[in-house]
């Protein structure tokens, strides 16, 4: 008779939607805290599911301002009025924002991801890229947490994260 409501709490458990995301959201806008090669920078973030992704630093005061927009591998930089257009190969390696347009872009391609491991509702992803391979934390919902690439010293947390339909 004490096994009944064992049973029950496990099934309950069981049928409450305890599962890990199939995959992480790509659409959806946030404010973020990165470290970069030392360097730490704040701002915002949206990203679609269009393939568009735009990062607009807030810090360091020096970087303040200065907006990357990504389409289809098309770079869109600009600063107060001044605009320059690009590939988005021209920037190096290790730039910041193209490692982040790099591994949002990888999310478009199931293959590239697989789940690693599920803890305390978060689900850990790991993946590969042209920046290399990375760490992808999200939340039950699919929402990204934090991805890292530690080969290139990079870390980014993102708070305040709505999803975009």
């Amino acid at each position: 008779m004490k096994k009944l409501p064992l049973l029950f709490f496990c099934l309950i458990l069981a049928l409450s939607g305890c599962t890990a995301p199939s995959a992480p959201a790509d659409s959806f806008k946030a404010k973020f805290k990165a470290k970069s090669n030392g360097v730490t920078l704040k701002g915002k973030i949206y990203s679609s599911s269009n393939n568009t992704v735009t990062i607009k630093i807030s810090y360091p005061d020096a970087l303040s301002g200065y907006v990357y927009s990504f389409k289809n591998n098309k770079l869109n930089l600009s600063y107060n009025n001044l605009y320059l257009k690009s590939e988005s190969e021209y920037l190096p390696e290790g730039d910041f924002s193209r490692t982040v347009y790099s591994v949002l872009r990888s999310l478009k391609k199931e293959d590239n991801i697989k789940v690693d491991k599920s803890y305390n509702s978060l689900t850990e992803f790991r993946g590969g890229c042209e920046s290399g391979k990375f760490t992808l934390v999200c939340d039950s919902i699919g929402k990204i947490k934090e991805i890292s690439l530690k080969e290139n010293n990079f870390n980014i947390k993102f708070s305040s994260i709505s999803l975009i339909n």
